[in-house]
């Protein structure tokens, strides 16, 4: 989020989806699969994106994006009556145990798996276990 430095990392250096396809995952990546990962981030222009979506995570209450997100975090109470499937990587560098216990006060209804051996690409560490998982939440 540091300007200039950041925005240059980012976009220049493609310092987010670059290391993500490494950072997020405990087996590596497929060839293919990383390759499709990085893909739309091949240039700085494609990763403007990426840079706006850093710079709009609201890291104090003085953020512009603050008061939006805890709006809906305030909202999510209108979901209790739906179903609401959790799963979740156990070893997400970035979304920690801390962020799945929330998740889990706020739906404590929901059906819910924390997988050791999944990092925050949880269909790319665990694809057939979840893929199931999903596929049995979604059948009528």
């Amino acid at each position: 989020k540091i300007p200039y430095l950041g925005e240059f990392i980012i976009r220049g250096l493609n310092g987010f989806a670059g290391p993500a396809v490494v950072m997020s995952v405990n087996a590596p990546l497929s060839r293919s699969a990383r390759s499709g990962m990085l893909w739309p981030y091949r240039s700085w222009g494609d990763r403007v994106a990426v840079w706006n979506f850093v710079r709009d995570i609201p890291l104090r209450d003085s953020h512009r994006s603050y008061r939006t997100l805890a709006e809906i975090e305030s909202s999510l109470d209108l979901l209790k009556s739906k179903p609401v499937r959790i799963i979740w990587g156990g070893s997400d560098f970035c979304f920690n145990k801390h962020f799945y216990e929330r998740w889990q006060q706020i739906f404590p209804h929901a059906e819910a798996d924390y997988l050791e051996e999944c990092g925050h690409y949880v269909l790319e560490d665990g694809c057939g276990s979840v893929l199931e998982k999903i596929e049995l939440f979604l059948k009528p």
